[in-house]
């Protein structure tokens, strides 16, 4: 939907639609509390705040016939018809979900056979469409769809996994909210298309209330597979229900499950049991998270599988010397010292805060002064944090990078890798460290332990006690420090577990099996 171009203009509509949306919401929570006529007065609230707010007048009109009020029912109807006249997945969705499923079966034959053929009309417009698009192209199409559009862990897999399918000659289209970033580029160079959502995926509101956005993509698209690749159990909601909806086969891959997260959204984990079993797979980064799906998320513990994450190819080469000294000349880090490296966003949930507590214990330490901390990154606390390396007057020995896409390389220049976090999935830096042959030490939280296994070092949970993770990180770099030998027969260890489990085919070949199953069914 198009804002007003008028500055004043488009400032209240933005505002109308946000209130609608917030309406929206507490409307829907009504509806599934039971409480219909509570839902139907708040949905009605939306559309007064809005009135192009079409997704209002869509979940109106069902409750509108429940109570059998059949006129007001196909009014409303008609209302976002009119209101959609330029929008096909409003039509689809009228056709699909009210009229195609009979909910209106009780109502004027002659009024809906109207609201049918005026759905139909605009229907044929996109069916004529996709139909000549499918027959120049006889590729089995993919979509990828998710709510992570940067260059992070979870997008690096999905960007492995749609690369090696083009080359099994697949048609790979990605659904994602618009970024640009060097993953989209290279991407867009081997063929694979981008299809962007209107809104931020990564908001839960929206990726609750886009199912007819996600309806229109899918229709046109006309996807064999639908792969869904989740930041978080709560992601992605909407359009799961839209490939449910148009029984699309569709596979659920969760990169990350947090405990504080199924609290925050308790409202709304009765919408997950279906999709659950709508899925033909639900795919977990480690067992870990899986068992928290299990006890936390309502996932049927029938249901769910682990395939681990790897890291790219590249990081499996030899460390190049050249490359480290170039790097450490750059930054003026002599070639003697030792270099902790993090690759993370920027932000609490990621432990800086941990490694400047133990940088404090560090700076009376006898080692002080041989220790170089890089971390390479972006996010909300950059600010922050540089506030406080300054404050502790080490801004000579914790250099903030900034979003790099050379983590190959900087790890090459690196002895240690950190990572202190509050929660993870599966971190594909801890995997791309560990390839290299750094020693890694990192908080014992979700499917790190899984990762790490007996090899480098595991700092206590952060979110028990912080204090001691911090102490248990500084005693770590001190060791490692002091002892050379036991620094490298710990980076030795990380590297071979890396070889034995996470190497890209191990994964590729697990998703690349599951696909192949799921497609010869269809």
């Amino acid at each position: 939907m198009n804002y007003p171009k008028n500055s004043i203009a488009e400032g209240t509509y933005k505002l109308s639609c946000l209130v609608a949306e917030r309406q929206y919401k507490m409307a829907t929570f009504w509806q599934h509390k039971g409480s219909i006529d509570r839902a139907i007065t708040t949905y009605r609230q939306a559309i007064q705040s809005q009135p192009n707010y079409i997704p209002g007048y869509l979940s109106l009109a069902p409750l509108m016939y429940q109570q059998q009020r059949y006129d007001e029912a196909i009014l409303i109807c008609r209302q976002a018809l009119a209101l959609g006249a330029t929008e096909p997945w409003i039509a689809s969705y009228i056709e699909d979900s009210l009229i195609g499923k009979g909910e209106f079966a009780d109502c004027d034959l002659q009024s809906m056979s109207s609201i049918a053929s005026q759905s139909q009309a605009v229907l044929k417009v996109i069916s004529d469409s996709a139909e000549s698009d499918s027959v120049n192209d006889k590729r089995r199409h993919i979509l990828l769809y998710t709510n992570c559009p940067g260059t992070y862990g979870a997008e690096q897999i999905s960007h492995l996994l749609m690369c090696h399918l083009v080359t099994q000659g697949y048609r790979i289209t990605c659904v994602q909210s618009k970024a640009k970033n060097n993953l989209i580029e290279s991407r867009e160079a081997i063929g694979i298309e981008h299809i962007w959502l209107e809104g931020d995926a990564r908001q839960f509101l929206y990726s609750v209330t886009n199912t007819l956005e996600a309806i229109q993509i899918f229709k046109q698209a006309r996807p064999h597979l639908i792969i869904f690749a989740d930041g978080e159990p709560m992601a992605n909601i909407g359009a799961s229900q839209a490939a449910k909806r148009l029984g699309i086969p569709f596979i659920k891959i969760v990169h990350c499950v947090n405990v504080n997260w199924a609290e925050k959204f308790s409202a709304y984990l009765h919408l997950l049991p279906p999709i659950y079993q709508a899925a033909t797979a639900v795919i977990s980064v480690s067992q870990a998270n899986l068992t928290l799906m299990h006890d936390l998320y309502y996932l049927p513990e029938q249901i769910g599988r682990v395939i681990y994450n790897s890291c790219a190819d590249l990081y499996f080469t030899p460390r190049n010397l050249e490359i480290r000294q170039e790097i450490r000349q750059s930054l003026k880090i002599p070639e003697d010292a030792i270099v902790v490296f993090t690759a993370a966003r920027l932000v609490s949930s990621k432990g800086y805060q941990h490694q400047l507590t133990a940088i404090k214990t560090l700076k009376h330490s006898h080692v002080w002064g041989n220790l170089y901390f890089l971390w390479a990154g972006s996010g909300c606390e950059e600010t922050e944090l540089e506030r406080q390396i300054e404050a502790l007057e080490v801004t000579d020995y914790v250099r903030m990078l900034g979003h790099r896409s050379d983590v190959d390389d900087l790890l090459d220049a690196a002895d240690i890798f950190v990572l202190p976090s509050h929660f993870e999935g599966m971190p594909v830096s801890i995997l791309e460290a560990m390839a290299k042959g750094c020693a890694v030490a990192a908080t014992k939280i979700s499917g790190i332990p899984e990762m790490l296994g007996n090899t480098g070092k595991l700092l206590s949970d952060p979110n028990v006690n912080p204090e001691q993770t911090a102490q248990e990180l500084a005693d770590t770099l001190i060791e490692w420090a002091k002892k050379h030998s036991s620094r490298k027969s710990s980076a030795e260890a990380c590297r071979q577990r890396a070889h034995l489990l996470f190497q890209q085919k191990n994964m590729i070949d697990a998703y690349a099996e599951l696909i192949e199953a799921i497609l010869i069914q269809d």
